[in-house]
């Protein structure tokens, strides 16, 4: 069989249908819905849009390997340290 299948959908009923439904969509949709208006120029406020890239940025810092690094020091050099002043045994 040498059908070729996009060319079998360009040629049939069911594509000149779904082109003939979206054009008369496009000239009915913008006369009953308004567009998209936003008070600001931004969808979401400073605020959201920095807890967002926060929580990113920490994402990215935990994963990195400095971070791990920085980790082991302080749970294996600065920790004991820590407990033994909070405890007096210094």
């Amino acid at each position: 069989m040498n059908a070729n299948p996009p060319l079998l959908l360009q040629e049939s009923q069911v594509a000149a249908d779904v082109e003939a439904e979206a054009e008369q969509l496009a000239k009915e949709l913008p006369l009953k819905h308004q567009p998209l208006a936003n008070k600001t120029r931004y969808a979401t406020s400073m605020a959201v849009q920095s807890r967002v890239l926060m929580r990113r940025f920490m994402l990215v810092y935990w994963r990195s390997p400095s971070y791990n690094v920085c980790c082991a020091i302080h749970t294996c050099v600065f920790f004991p340290f820590h407990l033994a002043c909070h405890a007096g045994t210094t």
